[in-house]
């Protein structure tokens, strides 16, 4: 029999009321008479009512009353994040999805035009009979909604509703409830932020902590003679207990990739992999200018180490941390996430003596930027100041980078005097340490001041304070021979 999972959505929008908590009493002792899940979800997509604290007054609020989630924001749990604003990337993916499919569609129209028809128009509403006068993708052709979204033309997905439709609902209360898809609207389902609403938000997080298996035929072009051709599958079987008894044995030699937050799978131990952050405390890491970890400006959250938005000023408010080991042949693995704009960086043989004034401690960067929105990105020499590059000394090449408000896999690989920059799989930068052509490299940037600048040793790991939100993660690392990788 299928588990229950319930769930407490509430929005970040004020106190929790009394209603509020009822309606996770009903859900808690449902979850709890079936042997079932209670989850707490939060339903943060409308950006402009959130209330700062209001997340964690509900989360407190739950704790002192006695009911307390199996998963959920605060809590944990295989299925997260549990989050909404957390999530945008599976909304927008199902929201493309349902344009495709041809049941939404893309919507340009600003807010201003749709108030002056709205002032015009008495009951105006965006449906199937004010729809063909509007800017959407049914009105005009495939490439220039291509060219308006690739320009970065703000838009929305609305859902298409179609005419002349029973909608018939059984509901537990009223009985049968039957009404005319002409009287709905074209709801908003993806907000030109990005963020979803409601009606598709409650919809995907309730479907997919579990899913459907499909079997999948591409089309196979206009080729008459593949006319009538059938695809068959047989033996299709499905193992859903005692998986680790069934599983067949490691193959060591096929690449492993552990995408799960802050873990190490049992590969990755045996390959002598060890997190350098925990995903829950601040242990392992210190201020660069103090003995221990800053008392404000980065937050841990939810298995997410932040650093806080301070206006972009450099180490202007917790400074930047550094691992209290230092390390000299290594690889390393970080998962960031940068605001719109951000700016920040993965420095490695650190030294925290050089430097004692204002500013970023020395070490070679793997700079993270918003390559759109950032000045510098403009400046430095052909592209040396750029996301997944070396900073001021080296362009990145085989950019691959997942988007803004998305997790990107930096990795850093450091053997004796060879250096790697790789990007979500694909390799970066790659140089010599201490060689004559780094030492003229260095002699043309901002580093020329820093004596032998890159050739130490050994160093700190630092993770920068820009002034600019930037979020981390699935922080590991391993040690490396001398020779050989």
């Amino acid at each position: 029999m299928t588990k229950i999972r319930v769930r407490f959505a509430p929005s970040p929008t004020g106190a929790l009321h009394i209603g509020g908590v009822r309606t996770a009493l009903y859900n808690y002792l449902f979850a709890k008479q079936q042997g079932g899940t209670f989850i707490l979800r939060i339903e943060d997509t409308d950006q402009t009512r959130y209330v700062p604290g209001a997340e964690d007054y509900i989360i407190n609020t739950l704790k002192w009353v006695g009911l307390l989630p199996d998963e959920g924001v605060g809590f944990g749990g295989e299925y997260g994040p549990y989050r909404q604003s957390d999530r945008k990337a599976i909304y927008e993916k199902y929201a493309h999805e349902l344009v495709q499919r041809g049941h939404a569609y893309y919507a340009f129209d600003t807010p201003e035009a749709l108030e002056a028809r709205r002032a015009a128009e008495e009951n105006f509403t965006c449906n199937h009979l004010t729809r063909p006068t509007l800017i959407n993708s049914l009105t005009m052709p495939d490439s220039e909604v291509q060219t308006r979204i690739s320009d970065g033309e703000p838009f929305v997905v609305r859902l298409l509703v179609q005419p002349g439709r029973d909608i018939v609902i059984n509901d537990l209360i009223r009985g049968t409830v039957t009404f005319q898809s002409s009287e709905v609207d074209d709801k908003v389902l993806l907000k030109t932020d990005g963020m979803p609403t409601y009606h598709l938000a409650n919809i995907v997080d309730d479907l997919t902590p579990s899913g459907i298996l499909a079997l999948q035929v591409h089309a196979i072009g206009n080729d008459e003679k593949h006319a009538g051709e059938m695809i068959r599958f047989r033996n299709v079987r499905i193992l859903t207990q005692q998986l680790a008894a069934a599983r067949s044995a490691d193959r060591v030699a096929a690449t492993q990739f552990n995408y799960v937050p802050n873990t190490l799978s049992a590969r990755e131990q045996q390959s002598g992999w060890k997190l350098l952050w925990d995903g829950r405390t601040t242990t392992g890491w210190r201020g660069a200018r103090r003995t221990t970890f800053p008392a404000n400006g980065w937050e841990v959250k939810d298995g997410v180490l932040s650093v806080m938005e301070t206006e972009g000023k450099e180490a202007a408010a917790g400074g930047d941390i550094v691992t209290m080991d230092k390390y000299r042949n290594f690889e390393l693995v970080v998962e960031y996430n940068l605001a719109r704009g951000a700016n920040s960086g993965i420095k490695y043989f650190v030294d925290t003596e050089l430097n004692k004034g204002e500013g970023s401690s020395i070490g070679c960067e793997f700079q993270i930027l918003d390559n759109d929105v950032h000045p510098d990105a403009k400046l430095g020499v052909n592209g040396n100041r750029t996301n997944a590059g070396l900073y001021d000394l080296i362009a990145p090449q085989n950019i691959r980078f997942n988007g803004i408000g998305e997790w990107n896999r930096a990795r850093i690989i450091v053997q004796g005097r060879h250096v790697e920059h790789w990007l979500n799989g694909f390799k970066t930068v790659e140089y010599e340490r201490g060689t004559q052509m780094w030492r003229a490299l260095v002699d043309k940037s901002k580093y020329v001041v820093w004596p032998r600048f890159g050739e130490a040793e050994e160093g700190h790991i630092l993770l920068q304070d820009h002034g600019n939100r930037v979020s981390f993660r699935s922080i590991k690392i391993r040690a490396l021979p001398d020779s050989a990788r």
